[in-house]
């Protein structure tokens, strides 16, 4: 019996754990700033070990939503329709190696005045084959040879478009010659190529993809968020515009985030060398599911097909269709959207539109190219994209996302890029209505004031790097909303055998020995310094009253676990030592955090039980504390750690995809008590803990599965939990904060009552 470990990121599940000795690696992403390629992009970004430089080759730069381009990505501008020796010189010149290629570099060329967007199939042949065999002669005229090289190409290969085919579609169907496939030649190309060259390869095959980027072309998504958005400009209800049978065909829909996630699976798995993989959601998207919740997200009015109605009737050409038998296929239509998209009254309101938001997109343009792709999507009345993903299963693939999330999440990442306006019951649904749970169920009233006045719903998202872009900007809002620096605090920086500390000191400490707090800021191991928690560090100062030392320990990704737990225990060495030059004693020295910062005071104070020093700390203070990887829950807790998974996507500041990220940019390894103190084998000799909880936190779990560990073990604790709210909401304005922290303060009393 074989056992997989695999993991979940946001709304994204059943995802690949891969070895750790898997690092170091060099990709080349082609046709970057396209969809596919951006989203590969982002899922390499998320393993900075692993991927250790990204070469993103496309004519124009990659899109970063905070403009910034992280350090382990390197930007080639190149036309692959360029000569191959000129290719050649330019990567050269650039000194390009590559241990895996990402090939995803595709031109759509203009189809005949009103003719479907693919009808001009010899001209795609002819340009999309040049592409690809152009970037392989100029990688054999380097001698650059990949481990893999994977190509992307599509549904199209089982020629769905042309009427009904076999169905579920299989790596292994024989192609459809009824027309020219520029999928049969690339895959032709590419493996003629790979068999001179001794390089393996992958061919991956997506179906309608869905995914945000700023250039729309090729998108469902886009062309549905106009729909609704000009139909609730003009006061009409959602209008399906085909008939019953495509209103209830199954359509196989293929997220460009797990797209990439699987692409990368593929290469990295030997038993997948050589092999072509269907890409799919693999579950079941309908219209007639999916059209009442995209009603629901804009506040209109829907309208079902009528198969009563008067519908035009579109024969296709192919007769017999492409498996062989029955009918050509037919589509039923009173109007399409490409058609819609062009009417006067549609082009005038969707110009006032983005003048009223201030949008990217200021016309609608290339509308044959745009909504013609999803035309064709919701129009399709036979099985032609049923994707089978059994063959990657069998070979260890498990990964799953629910359409209908991805949808809404795509259509929120084009709300941030500006491209459509803002549709508040789309940032507050959370959840589809046909999933376990809302988004805004059980929240407390106050937080949900505070999403309305802030107009979204702050999470960080993204790369490390983009957090790190957000992280600053929520910084900055919030700081502009505290009030000045408390003046009877005195701080004073300093350094700590090397580490950075900040001294908290209310003036009239010199008049009695204060208990000393060794305090570690929250931030998931790759974000905060000193100032991000300043204005707390100064309330527990004043008000418990002792002396905080806060430590600016490093960070990832630059730095890996264990440096943030030594320099921790580092500073808390130096502060012990020093003891009564800052105004305390060592008799009642104290350690505490939030979230990550909370997880090293407790991994601190281990460290220090197994040093023998149990006396040096006399208590532990955190809040929303990182003690636990899902991976790794001990067995008798499992059924008691649920919050991961209940809050693992789309809650406020922090969800599961946020803390996997931070925990693979800090090399967090699962288990490793050194990161994780439920592992520890220590917690018997802990001093008193005070843990406070979020009801809507990933994390709450955290801490109430640690505080079972150690009331199992006669450890002394104190907790809170502060159900509605999610993860830090004391930060924010407003939301009741004031309870949190008079609590913690009555909790930081305890621990030091209770420690004497």
């Amino acid at each position: 019996m074989s056992t997989q470990v695999v993991q979940s990121r946001g709304i994204f599940h059943g995802l690949p754990v891969f070895p750790e000795n898997v690092k170091g690696l060099t990709a080349v992403i082609t046709g970057a700033n396209g969809i596919s390629g951006q989203h590969m992009l982002r899922v390499l970004l998320q393993s900075p070990e692993r991927w250790m430089k990204i070469i993103c080759i496309s004519r124009r730069l990659p899109f970063m939503k905070d403009g910034a381009v992280p350090g382990v990505v390197e930007h080639i501008a190149l036309d692959f329709l360029d000569t191959p020796q000129a290719i050649a010189n330019v990567l050269r010149e650039r000194g390009v190696k590559a241990d895996y290629v990402f090939f995803f570099s595709y031109v759509q060329v203009d189809p005949e005045p009103g003719a479907p967007i693919w009808s001009n199939a010899q001209e795609l042949c002819r340009v999309n084959t040049l592409l690809l065999s152009n970037f392989l002669e100029s990688l054999a005229l380097n001698s650059i040879k990949p481990r893999r090289f994977m190509l992307q190409t599509g549904a199209k290969h089982y020629g769905g478009q042309f009427g009904s085919n076999l169905a579920p579609q299989e790596e292994s169907d024989p192609r459809v010659l009824l027309e020219p496939n520029f999928y049969y030649d690339q895959e032709d190309c590419l493996w003629a190529y790979c068999k001179k060259h001794d390089i393996k390869w992958n061919v991956i095959r997506p179906a309608f993809i869905l995914g945000a980027v700023p250039d729309a072309a090729m998108n469902v998504c886009f062309p549905l968020a106009v729909y609704a958005s000009v139909r609730r400009h003009l006061g009409q209800p959602l209008d399906f515009p085909y008939d019953l049978t495509a209103w209830d065909m199954s359509v196989t829909q293929s997220s460009a985030l797990l797209n990439s996630y699987l692409e990368e699976w593929a290469v990295l798995t030997d038993g997948a060398a050589n092999e072509a993989f269907n890409a799919s959601d693999d579950g079941i998207f309908t219209w007639s599911k999916f059209w009442p919740l995209l009603a629901s997200w804009y506040g209109l009015d829907y309208i079902r097909p009528d198969d009563e109605g008067k519908y035009k009737d579109l024969i296709l050409p192919h007769n017999p269709p492409p498996r062989g038998y029955g009918p050509p296929g037919k589509i039923r239509y009173r109007f399409s959207l490409t058609e819609w998209a062009k009417q006067p009254e549609v082009t005038q309101a969707w110009k006032d539109i983005a003048q009223q938001n201030d949008l990217s997109v200021k016309e609608l343009h290339d509308v044959d190219r745009i909504f013609g792709f999803t035309d064709f999507a919701m129009s399709v009345s036979w099985p032609g994209a049923s994707l089978s993903m059994a063959k990657a299963r069998k070979l260890g693939w498990h990964g799953y996302v629910d359409s209908n999330e991805s949808v809404r999440e795509v259509l929120l990442d084009f709300e941030k890029l500006g491209m459509i306006p803002h549709a508040p019951a789309l940032a507050q649904s959370g959840a589809p209505a046909n999933t376990a749970s809302s988004l805004t169920e059980g929240y407390a009233p106050e937080w949900l004031e505070l999403e309305k006045t802030l107009g979204t719903r702050p999470l960080l998202t993204g790369t490390v790097e983009e957090m790190q872009g957000q992280f600053a900007a929520l910084s900055a809002l919030l700081s502009a909303s505290q009030t000045p620096p408390d003046d009877t605090i005195e701080s004073k920086d300093e350094t700590a055998d090397g580490i950075p500390v900040r001294i908290y000191k209310p003036k009239d400490a010199a008049r009695t020995k204060l208990p000393i707090v060794v305090y570690y800021h929250g931030g998931g191991f790759v974000l905060g310094n000193l100032d991000t928690e300043d204005a707390w560090c100064r309330y527990l100062a004043k008000t418990t009253p002792s002396i905080v030392v806060s430590v600016d320990y490093r960070l990832g990704p630059k730095f890996k676990m264990p440096v943030m737990l030594e320099d921790s225990l580092t500073a808390f060495k130096w502060v012990y030592a020093n003891a009564e030059t800052l105004g305390g004693t060592k008799s009642r020295i104290f350690t505490a955090g939030t979230s990550a910062g909370g997880g090293l005071a407790l991994l601190v104070t281990d460290a220090l039980i197994q040093e023998g020093k149990n006396s040096h700390v006399k208590g532990v203070i955190t809040a929303v504390p990182i003690t636990a990887h899902p991976l790794s829950i001990p067995e008798e807790y499992k059924s008691q750690y649920t919050s991961y998974e209940k809050n693992g996507s789309g809650v406020p500041v922090a969800d599961a995809s946020t803390l996997n990220t931070f925990f693979e940019a800090a090399g967090c390894k699962y288990d490793d008590p050194m990161t994780f103190v439920t592992l520890s084998q220590n917690l018997s000799q802990f001093p008193p803990t005070y843990i406070s909880t979020c009801g809507k936190d990933p994390l709450r779990d955290d801490g109430r599965v640690l505080e079972a560990m150690l009331k199992r073990e006669g450890v002394k604790t104190k907790s809170d939990n502060y159900i509605g709210q999610p993860h830090c909401f004391w930060l924010f304005p407003n939301v009741n904060g004031e309870e949190f922290l008079a609590n913690v303060v009555k909790g930081a009393q305890w621990v030091v009552l209770n420690s004497e």
